[in-house]
């Protein structure tokens, strides 16, 4: 059974937005620390320091760098995610109450078809809840 109480809080608009938003500004860092890396010079650094400074730049930049960066991407899978499943959960909800309401006057293929689709947006809901945790 699909667990109903996950992600309620959960904007999945406002996630992509602080997402791209982080992005840009590690983008523009990462830029930064590029530029400063290519003006390191002979007449200010000695061999050795300069060195040492530029690969702890390049580690900086190939490591940290695209490791935040490619994270914050998967935000945007986990936004996605959640707002699937918080459709199927609403649809899920509406077919729930239809069953609820549902009399002995009720035919039976409305029932049936009900429920049906209430297990599928409910796959839906543990499809998506799998995925978002398969990211974390």
């Amino acid at each position: 059974m699909a667990n109903y109480n996950l992600y309620k809080n959960i904007n999945p608009g406002s996630l992509r937005s602080a997402a791209s938003s982080l992005k840009q500004k590690l983008t523009t860092s990462q830029s930064k620390l590029k530029t400063f890396n290519s003006s390191l010079n002979d007449s200010i650094w000695k061999a050795t320091a300069k060195g040492t400074l530029k690969e702890a730049c390049n580690k900086i930049d190939s490591e940290v760098y695209s490791d935040l960066i490619n994270n914050l991407g998967k935000l945007d899978t986990v936004a996605s995610n959640v707002e699937k499943y918080n459709n199927a959960r609403d649809k899920a909800l509406t077919y729930k109450s239809y069953l609820d309401s549902a009399t002995e006057d009720t035919p039976q293929s409305s029932i049936d078809s009900w429920r049906s689709s209430l297990n599928s947006e409910e796959r839906t809901m543990e499809s998506c809840e799998q995925a978002i945790n398969a990211l974390m």
